[in-house]
């Protein structure tokens, strides 16, 4: 092969190209066909619920009855506890996972994941001998009239037990990816840790932050 040919064939894009229409890429069979396979999987017992509720003729009716609007009012209010104390908390913690250098930090890292892990179940023994009556902070809420089982009080605690990991976990991502090289500029330009992140820090990772926050609500709701 001559020179001219050997350029001319190197030039020559690929004829295997990935199926691309704008910024779109579509999978190929196998991939596709495994992914419908699973949304199929979740979204028909949700149509088969929802035709169900539809077809019965009682659901919008069963919306207005006085014990729907009043587990609504307690959904909406210990889910916006828990997202307010998630928020506040867990927001530290997060920057403290993330940019922390101090000894056990994986560690602690690793036990603030584990309620993601435990089942509903042991979560809620978890929190019952934890702040129950007997629990190990029974007696000093007790000695401060507070009794958390079987109230408003407690299932904002099991919310925010079972939300506030999800969150800390993507809010130290969303942390990482801010450059340190920004942070530190800010720091020598005399800002303190605050202002640090308030002015860098927050901005950068506000998506991620801000999206989190909604599936904060999500989960509140679930737990």
């Amino acid at each position: 092969m001559s020179a001219s040919g050997a350029a001319i064939a190197v030039a020559r894009p690929s004829r295997k190209k990935a199926h691309v229409s704008g910024d779109v890429v579509r999978p190929n069979f196998v991939v596709g066909a495994g992914g419908m396979i699973m949304a199929l999987f979740l979204i028909l017992p949700l149509y088969a619920l929802l035709q169900s509720a539809w077809e019965s003729g009682e659901f919008f009716a069963s919306l207005a009855t006085p014990f729907a609007l009043d587990a609504l009012r307690l959904s909406i209010i210990t889910t916006t506890a828990a997202l307010i104390i998630t928020l506040v908390f867990g927001t530290p913690l997060a920057v403290v996972l993330a940019r922390g250098t101090f000894r056990g930090r994986k560690i602690l890292d690793t036990l603030c994941d584990l309620p993601m892990t435990l089942p509903p179940v042991l979560g809620g023994l978890a929190l019952l001998l934890t702040f129950g009556r007997n629990g190990m902070f029974g007696p000093v809420l007790t000695f401060f009239g507070i009794s958390l089982p079987f109230t408003t009080a407690a299932v904002v605690v099991a919310a925010t037990f079972v939300a506030a990991p999800f969150y800390i976990r993507s809010a130290r991502s969303g942390i990482l990816a801010v450059p340190k090289e920004v942070e530190e500029a800010a720091r020598v330009d005399g800002c303190d840790e605050f202002g640090v992140f308030k002015s860098i820090t927050a901005p950068a990772a506000g998506k991620a932050l801000l999206g989190v926050a909604s599936c904060v609500g999500d989960r509140t709701s679930e737990g």
